[in-house]
């Protein structure tokens, strides 16, 4: 996936880490659980990868399994971002998000503790998040 080639890259420092590839049920699954269809090329790399853990450039970002969205969303998103399908953290006090106030749904970070206008919306795309974040464009 030249997604992953592009922008996943393991340093001299670090070895970052793919989880094993989900199953279209597993995915599947988690959608109904959400009341949502998740993007297209998120849903492609979560059959590739259900999950990382390690740098995007420079940047840290852990991305949980699909099976787990629901719980940490329910966690960490209901009470005050009920818009908000938890995808991750940058383990720097934000979480990484799926913004579904609006179609199309807004990839970006949001502050555990913040309001609705800390959202930093990072792109349409799974891809475009993953650039954004690579090309620290994220308070451009």
């Amino acid at each position: 996936m030249d997604l992953i080639t592009t922008y996943f890259k393991t340093t001299a420092a670090f070895t970052n880490h793919f989880y094993p590839a989900a199953s279209a049920a597993e995915i599947a699954d988690a959608e109904e659980l959400l009341g949502i269809s998740l993007p297209e090329d998120y849903r492609n790399f979560l059959l590739v990868s259900n999950g990382f853990e390690g740098f995007v450039n420079e940047s840290y970002l852990r991305l949980i399994p699909v099976g787990f969205l629901y719980e940490n969303s329910q966690d960490y998103c209901s009470e005050f971002f009920p818009w908000a399908i938890y995808l991750g953290t940058n383990g720097g006090g934000e979480m990484a998000v799926l913004d579904t106030r609006d179609q199309p749904f807004q990839f970006g970070l949001l502050p555990y503790l913040g309001v609705d206008d800390d959202f930093i919306a990072l792109g349409e795309t799974f891809e475009s998040f993953v650039k954004s974040i690579y090309n620290d464009e994220i308070f451009e």
